[in-house]
């Protein structure tokens, strides 16, 4: 489109080359031209800067994801590990019951074998 703008202003000038209506044209598209790629150029900049600051957001999206997911397994394993401690002292607890119980019974044991020995 800007081409065939072109050849038309060109052809307009060689059959009319000193028209200042055709030199006003002329110059007007010469503007109308920079403009636009001045524009163009803002344009492709802004994109630029837009797809750098999507990525960056991407990325940091995912790292706080990947953070979380941690928080969450690290979350998970205090949980498993207070479980597992209360398990622990529970058994802790059966443990010396076991061993006063043995305690009682050995004792049990030596004072009836005392007596039976006496008899």
């Amino acid at each position: 489109m800007q081409y065939q703008a072109r050849q038309k202003l060109n052809a307009m000038a060689v059959e009319h080359p000193s028209s200042p209506a055709v030199n006003s044209a002329l110059w007007e598209i010469v503007v109308l031209l920079l403009c636009k790629e001045a524009h163009q150029g803002i344009m492709d900049q802004r994109h630029a800067k837009v797809s750098e600051w999507s990525a960056k957001v991407q990325d940091v999206t995912v790292e706080l994801k990947v953070k979380g997911d941690m928080v969450s397994e690290m979350e998970h394993l205090k949980a498993d590990l207070a479980r597992y401690q209360e398990a622990q002292r529970q058994l802790e607890s059966k443990v010396i019951a076991l061993q006063a119980l043995q305690h009682s019974t050995s004792s049990r044991i030596m004072k009836l074998e005392a007596d039976l020995a006496g008899k």
